[in-house]
């Protein structure tokens, strides 16, 4: 990020919720966050405005979580976002959170 920056200083906050508060409280102009946050916020807060650039800036892969050596539940996992994909349940709840532009095909 910060090799990015032309005009800017970038400030590393401790916590998440701390980059809203800078900026609310008027101590920074703006603060990244990932597509899925930007829509929480957007969402959830009458303050918050989306600056969107204008190509992709940065890519965030997302994934499932889970123990090594567990092959059964991996197994279902993957059957399960398999079945979901390709019945459009996944694209169907995508968009209903307004995340239908991340979603892998």
């Amino acid at each position: 990020m910060k090799a990015r920056l032309k005009q800017a200083e970038l400030r590393v906050v401790e916590t998440p919720a701390a980059r809203e508060q800078e900026v609310q409280s008027g101590r920074a102009d703006v603060f990244m966050t990932d597509y899925p946050f930007s829509r929480r916020m957007l969402d959830n807060s009458d303050w918050a405005r989306l600056v969107s650039p204008p190509e992709t800036y940065h890519v965030t892969p997302y994934a499932w979580a889970m123990a090594p050596g567990d092959e059964a539940f991996h197994g279902r996992v993957e059957r399960f976002l398999a079945d979901i994909k390709r019945d459009g349940r996944l694209l169907a709840n995508a968009r209903r959170h307004g995340l239908d532009p991340i979603v892998a095909k």
